[in-house]
Protein backbone atom coordinates (compact mmCIF):
# COMPACT_ATOMS: atom_id res chain seq x y z
CA UNK A 1 0.00 0.00 0.00
CA UNK A 2 1.33 3.57 -0.88
CA UNK A 3 -0.14 7.19 0.47
CA UNK A 4 1.16 10.53 -0.16
CA UNK A 5 3.16 12.45 2.76
CA UNK A 6 3.89 15.91 1.15
CA UNK A 7 6.14 15.44 -1.25
CA UNK A 8 6.80 11.75 -0.29
CA UNK A 9 5.19 8.62 -0.81
CA UNK A 10 4.78 6.15 2.29
CA UNK A 11 5.01 2.42 1.98
CA UNK A 12 4.15 -0.41 4.23
CA UNK A 13 6.18 -3.50 4.02
CA UNK A 14 5.94 -6.78 6.04
CA UNK A 15 9.11 -8.53 6.33
CA UNK A 16 9.38 -11.67 8.20
CA UNK A 17 10.64 -11.53 11.91
CA UNK A 18 14.11 -13.26 10.80
CA UNK A 19 14.76 -10.46 8.32
CA UNK A 20 12.92 -7.71 10.25
CA UNK A 21 15.58 -8.43 13.34
CA UNK A 22 18.68 -8.48 10.60
CA UNK A 23 17.28 -5.02 8.98
CA UNK A 24 16.96 -3.50 12.67
CA UNK A 25 20.62 -4.69 13.80
CA UNK A 26 22.62 -3.57 10.60
CA UNK A 27 20.48 0.09 10.70
CA UNK A 28 21.43 0.20 14.65
CA UNK A 29 24.76 -0.83 13.89
CA UNK A 30 25.03 2.49 11.55
CA UNK A 31 23.34 4.84 13.88
CA UNK A 32 20.64 4.88 11.50
CA UNK A 33 16.50 4.40 11.86
CA UNK A 34 15.36 1.23 10.21
CA UNK A 35 12.93 3.47 8.10
CA UNK A 36 16.07 5.37 6.85
CA UNK A 37 18.17 2.79 6.50
CA UNK A 38 15.33 0.99 4.29
CA UNK A 39 14.95 4.32 2.27
CA UNK A 40 18.59 4.59 1.65
CA UNK A 41 18.53 1.15 0.40
CA UNK A 42 16.45 2.13 -2.05
CA UNK A 43 17.19 5.15 -3.39
CA UNK A 44 20.86 3.09 -3.56
CA UNK A 45 18.94 0.53 -6.05
CA UNK A 46 17.00 2.85 -8.04
CA UNK A 47 20.14 5.05 -8.39
CA UNK A 48 22.00 1.73 -9.93
CA UNK A 49 19.52 0.53 -11.87
CA UNK A 50 19.26 3.82 -13.55
CA UNK A 51 23.14 4.03 -13.75
CA UNK A 52 23.04 0.21 -15.54
CA UNK A 53 20.13 1.38 -17.97
CA UNK A 54 22.02 4.67 -19.01
CA UNK A 55 24.85 2.67 -19.45
CA UNK A 56 23.64 0.26 -21.41
CA UNK A 57 21.74 2.46 -23.59
CA UNK A 58 25.14 4.26 -24.19
CA UNK A 59 27.07 1.17 -25.55
CA UNK A 60 24.27 0.25 -28.03
CA UNK A 61 24.30 4.03 -29.15
CA UNK A 62 28.01 3.36 -29.79
CA UNK A 63 27.58 -0.49 -31.38
CA UNK A 64 25.08 0.93 -33.81
CA UNK A 65 27.53 3.82 -34.89
CA UNK A 66 30.39 1.35 -35.22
Amino acid sequence: MANRHGDRIRFSVLLAEDYAQLLIEEANSLNQKPSSFIRDLVYEHVQYKVALESTAHTILKELEHN
